[in-house]
């Protein structure tokens, strides 16, 4: 099994990272340059208020770093894997398809990992960012955490059809939610409504939690118990798609 597994998660690390540049472009590198567009051009302000800015601008593009990996990344490999029959091939197999999750999982952690380095760094070392190692053990934890449930509801969106309407899917859901959830400007700046709407989403819980470990805040029990939330409301979605695609592909085998 732990064999099959390091085969598999090496193959994955050659196909999605050694060979797949533009994915580590729009997952890594797009966010560390949007973090340096606006704490180094289009912000300004006193040295303290700059250097809390760039402290909190870092969590929120982490937060939005895994958001592109989820909805863009896990879904397109996912969808890519299952229309050529590579699923199909690993399930006949002995050790079934449990290899290719965790290592798809292990995937993404490590794309996560990369990402925040480079903007942690970039925090670090441009803006004056000064954080202990407990803190930067925190942000990696509950940025892995806040992934979770957007990782689930990238491996769903995976099962769509057409790589067309996973497109459209994906960029209705990673760009909105951006918005909403306050990643790119201060929810503050949007409707009530809106920010209403924003509070709920994982993504802003995420970066709500991250802002506190940052700045010695206290920690919202409210913002834990939603992303478990989230985390269980997702699960049961894929159990309930994995049944209905069950009970699809068995009617259609009667028909």
């Amino acid at each position: 099994m732990m064999k099959r597994l390091g085969k598999q998660f090496v193959f994955d690390v050659k196909r999605e990272v050694l060979r797949n540049q533009s994915f580590l472009f729009f997952s890594v590198l797009m966010p560390a340059g949007f973090y340096l567009l606006f704490t180094k051009v289009m912000i300004s302000g006193t040295k303290s208020e700059m250097r809390g800015f760039a402290m909190s601008y870092m969590g929120s593009m982490i937060v939005y770093s895994g958001l592109i990996s989820a909805f863009f990344g896990i879904t397109a490999l996912m969808m890519r894997d299952r229309k050529t029959g590579y699923l199909t091939r690993l399930s006949l197999s002995p050790t079934g398809l449990l290899p290719y999750y965790v290592s798809i999982g292990l995937l993404f952690v490590l794309i996560n990992f990369a990402a925040f380095a480079v903007i942690g760094l970039l925090a670090v070392v441009l803006n004056g960012v000064n954080l202990t190692f407990l803190q930067w053990a925190w942000i990696v934890v509950i940025g892995l955490i806040g992934q979770v449930p957007l990782l689930i509801i990238g491996t769903m969106l995976s099962h769509l059809k057409r790589e067309e309407t996973l497109s459209v899917a994906s960029n209705l859901l990673t760009f909105p939610m951006a918005i909403i959830s306050g990643l790119w400007w201060p929810l503050s700046m949007l409707p009530r409504w809106v920010q209403a709407i924003g509070q709920l989403m994982p993504t802003y819980m995420t970066n709500h939690l991250l802002t506190a470990v940052m700045t010695n805040g206290k920690i919202n029990g409210s913002d834990v118990i939603g992303l478990l939330a989230w985390i269980l409301v997702a699960l049961a979605a894929v159990a309930i798609q994995i049944q209905m695609e069950k009970r699809w592909q068995h009617e259609s085998n009667f028909a």
